[in-house]
């Protein structure tokens, strides 16, 4: 309800400000694919995959899987390899996979520019924060509604979006780091999405690690708040459970533009 509100509240606007401030935060963000990275393969492990494995009997016996990521630009190709898991689980596999998919996001962060490329915004004044507004008809938007939130710095600090009625906010928290050359990275994240009687939070912490003049995540560690309704007690007050669930992923064995994702696509891994 208080996600719901807050979408209503910003849509009160004044002063308008250009695109432009889009385009400008893109260019202070620290990008690998910006510093001249082409070719990339790395792995992701996941704590506690091989104990959730474990207890799957359908393997019948105990494994470890990790996931090796390769990317190559000229071949406009990403994929991500599960390791350690038998041939036939081919299901499974999926699933794993889509545990860390959305984390590469975190490796090689998608360009703001490029993203919203055929999106129009106008950006407003709300007290010190600058609200860009979705202007005219976007192709293939999947949000009944949705805003970018930039602070008087001009740096982003949040997205508030609805699609299927269902409000979700994002915030980021950017730093200007030496390591970087003084380009923001995303230290934190905070995804919060609401609908009646349920709330999700998850909360990214990243910590980064210059390697061959690149920096790549090192470790991140994930959050996972769950709030809902479960039904009413007998004085027909609400009863509300919570869950928490704590994730760390290590990044490691980095292979920067060696050619070791050309090789894997020209093969036709």
């Amino acid at each position: 309800m208080k996600l719901a509100i807050a979408f209503v509240l910003l849509m009160f606007n004044t002063n308008l400000f250009s695109q432009e401030m889009l385009t400008d935060f893109e260019a202070r963000l620290y990008r690998p694919q910006k510093n001249g990275l082409k070719d990339l393969v790395f792995d992701m492990r996941v704590e506690g995959i091989k104990e959730i494995l474990d207890q799957t009997t359908a393997l019948g016996k105990k494994v470890d899987v990790t996931f090796t990521v390769y990317w190559n630009f000229a071949a406009n190709a990403m994929r991500i390899e599960a390791q350690g898991l038998p041939r036939g689980y081919d299901e499974l596999e999926l699933t794993l996979k889509s545990l860390v998919k959305d984390k590469i996001d975190f490796v090689l962060p998608v360009d703001l520019n490029s993203k919203f490329n055929n999106w129009k915004f106008k950006f407003n004044k709300n007290g010190e924060d600058f609200i860009g507004l979705v202007d005219g008809e976007v192709s293939n938007n999947p949000f009944q509604m949705f805003q970018l939130i930039f602070d008087k710095s001009s740096k982003l600090k949040s997205t508030l979006s609805m699609q299927n009625n269902l409000v979700t906010k994002i915030n980021y928290f950017y730093e200007a780091k030496e390591l970087s050359g003084n380009k923001f990275l995303l230290n934190k994240l905070e995804s919060i999405t609401g609908s009646p009687g349920n709330s999700n939070k998850m909360t990214y912490e990243i910590s980064y690690k210059k390697m061959s003049g690149f920096v790549f995540p090192e470790k991140m560690k994930l959050r996972n708040e769950t709030e809902y309704l479960a039904g009413f007690n007998k004085q027909k007050k609400p009863v509300v459970k919570k869950s928490e669930k704590i994730t760390t992923i290590q990044f490691s064995n980095f292979h920067i533009n060696s050619g070791k994702a050309q090789r894997f696509f020209e093969q036709g891994r």
